[in-house]
This record gives C-alpha cells, sequence and structure tokens, in this order.
C-alpha cells in the first residue's frame, strides 16, 4: 500500500540536521539545556544501563537488584552483580507518544512528527554530552530501548523514532501501564524526558509521577496542533473525526474548542508541578527547538 501512513516521519537529511542542532546547543551552551530542564533528586546513584559486560563484583547494599547475575553468584557461592562500561554514564530515556491523539495535525506536521524532532534534537545533545541513551515507544506495540553508548546504537533510535505510524486501535495511552515500567525500569538518577499531548492524564496518576520525580530527573513535553490553540480557522468548517462529523458554527462553539484545550493543559500543568515535573509546551509548528526551549514557553 502506498500511502503516506508508510512512510518514515522524516527523511534521513532531516533526521542528520536536527542531531547536529542539538549537538551544536550542547557545544555552544553546555550547560543551558541541563538546568533548564532541571527537576527531581539530585543526589540519585547513577545506575547505567550499557550491554557491553565489563566485570563482576560483590553485591552491596545499595547495589540494583537487577544487576545481579544469578548463575554467577551459585557457582562462586557469592552474589554478583554486572558491571558495565557505560555505568557511569548519565543515561537519557525518551518516553515518546506515538499513539492515535499525536497522529493529528492541521499545519506544517503531525504532532507525531514534532515529537520525533524533539527527540532527535534531544539525541544530538546528550549524545554529544556523552549521555548513554533510551527510549520507551509509546504505540500499539510499544518498543523499548536500554540506555545505551555509541553511535551505532543513536543511528538505531533515530531510525525508530521516525518510523511510520499507522492507525491503530489505541488512541490514547494507558499512563498507569507505563508509569509502572518506568518505576521498574528506569534507572536510577535519569534523565528522563515525557512527550505526549497528555491527553489521559489524570489525578489518579500523581502518586506514580511523584514518585518517578523522587528517582529520576524528569521533565514534559506537551506536544500542541496550531488549530488546538487557536481554533478560530474552524469557524464554517465540518470536522470528520472517525465517524462522527460536525460543524463549527459561530463563535460560541469556537470559544468552547479554545478553553477546552486551556482548560485541558491546566490540567496538565498542576499534576506534573504537583510531582514536582516542569512543563514545557510546543507547537507542533515550531522548527527552532533552540529558540523556543531555551526561552519559550515554561509551566512550573
Amino acid at each position: 500500500m502506498n500511502s503516506l501512513v508508510d512512510q518514515p516521519l522524516l527523511t534521513p537529511q532531516a533526521i542528520s540536521e536536527l542531531l547536529t542542532s542539538g549537538a551544536a546547543v550542547a557545544t555552544q551552551s553546555p550547560n543551558l539545556i541541563n538546568q533548564r530542564l532541571s527537576s527531581g533528586s539530585s543526589d540519585t546513584s547513577l545506575l547505567g544501563g550499557g550491554t557491553e559486560l565489563d566485570d563482576l563484583r560483590v553485591y552491596q547494599i545499595g547495589d540494583d537488584p537487577r544487576q545481579i547475575d544469578w548463575r554467577a553468584s551459585a557457582r562462586s557461592q557469592e552474589t554478583l552483580i554486572r558491571t558495565y562500561r557505560s555505568e557511569y554514564q548519565q543515561p537519557l530515556l525518551l518516553v515518546v507518544d506515538r499513539n492515535g491523539s499525536m497522529r493529528f495535525g492541521t499545519r506544517k506536521r503531525l504532532k507525531v512528527t514534532q515529537a520525533a524532532r524533539l527527540s532527535l534534537w534531544c539525541l544530538g545533545i546528550y549524545h554529544q554530552q556523552d549521555y548513554a541513551l533510551g527510549a520507551l515507544l509509546l504505540q500499539q506495540n510499544s518498543k523499548s530501548f536500554d540506555c545505551r553508548v555509541g553511535i551505532d546504537w543513536l543511528n538505531l533510535l533515530s531510525e525508530a523514532l521516525v518510523d511510520p505510524v499507522p492507525p491503530s486501535d489505541s488512541p490514547v495511552i494507558d499512563w498507569h501501564s507505563v508509569l509502572s515500567q518506568l518505576l521498574s525500569e528506569a534507572p536510577s538518577g535519569a534523565r528522563v524526558l515525557l512527550i505526549s499531548d497528555f491527553g489521559s492524564l489524570n489525578d489518579t496518576h500523581s502518586a506514580q509521577l511523584s514518585e518517578l520525580a523522587q528517582r529520576t530527573s524528569i521533565s514534559a513535553f506537551v506536544i500542541s496542533d496550531p488549530i488546538e490553540r487557536d481554533p478560530n480557522a474552524l469557524k464554517g468548517v465540518e470536522l470528520t473525526w472517525g465517524s462522527q462529523r460536525f460543524l463549527v458554527e459561530g463563535q460560541e462553539a469556537l470559544d468552547r474548542l479554545e478553553q477546552s484545550y486551556q482548560t485541558r493543559v491546566a490540567g496538565v500543568q498542576k499534576i506534573l508541578s504537583q510531582a514536582g515535573i516542569p512543563l514545557f509546551e510546543l507547537c507542533s509548528s515550531v522548527d527552532d527547538f533552540s529558540q523556543s526551549l531555551l526561552g519559550g514557553e515554561h509551566h512550573e
């Protein structure tokens, strides 16, 4: 089937440009992006997720039990853990929403495409700073990539982030499951970036978010479409969503649409703020992340 939904979200040239742009930010302003995104506990230990086995050593109090090598421990009669060469590199984990509500766009690009662009830009920054890079891609069949280093791993992550996103039966995120997975798998002390429109986030997720903010340095980006921010262009337009159709007539209908968006973003802001997680608002039509995020919209 020859359709846009079967094509990668971005071209190889666009991928390269975004990675290079992020690397330039890291080179020119190495501390600015980290200060801007700062959150969470500052004294958590860094437990890496590299894959190049370095050595085995005796388990000590405070070590991650998930790193125990049970076979080696049985042979030696001591509890041994696996250590990796990337263990002492700061881990970065991107959590990227690719579900139904993100597959929407009215101007330059889909929200999911902007999420991929932002992710690549961030990968460029943190690869330049020698972070171990990982990702959790939220979609019908979610994909998890542990935190590793190296240019080959960077290229693999980049390709996964721009994979086609055909329609699915998963329009919204089950945040309870996602946050449970992050609490179980995210390395303690990791920098975590949540990228979504957060349409299904609500107060019931507050406790998990607070716990995650205690274990990691976490920030969130809410991706919006220009028409969500300013729906006036919809006046007199018939909208189709699935099998539903409705006509936007009159200023009252437009005001309701705008208020609905503002209420949703304010609700997300409140939930994340209470958990100690900074929120950045990013429109899908923005091209220059350096200008918009390093000096742009930020909700404390």
